[in-house]
């Protein structure tokens, strides 16, 4: 979460409006993003490009832990805009 927090700049306009993004993605054994998708759009479209864009700007990921038995793991992160000073 935090190399995804760092990847995310929250538009201007969430200044002024309000708004949850869902994005889903999974994340392969070697830590790669795939399959990112809005689950669930926040109506303000620079709020859901911003969201997928914090995805896709923090592949890849860490490595799944070796024993993990499944060959990807699915995600689904939420990011809330909720009337914050502009970005700088």
């Amino acid at each position: 979460m935090a190399q995804v927090r760092r990847n995310w700049v929250v538009p201007k306009i969430a200044a002024t409006l309000n708004g949850t993004t869902s994005v889903t993605f999974s994340v392969s054994k070697t830590g790669e993003i795939r399959n990112v998708k809005v689950a669930q759009p926040s109506g303000v479209a620079e709020f859901d490009r911003a969201a997928v864009n914090a995805i896709r700007n923090s592949n890849p990921l860490e490595p799944l832990p070796p024993a993990y038995p499944k060959d990807e793991v699915q995600f689904t992160v939420n990011f809330d805009y909720v009337n914050r000073p502009p970005a700088k």
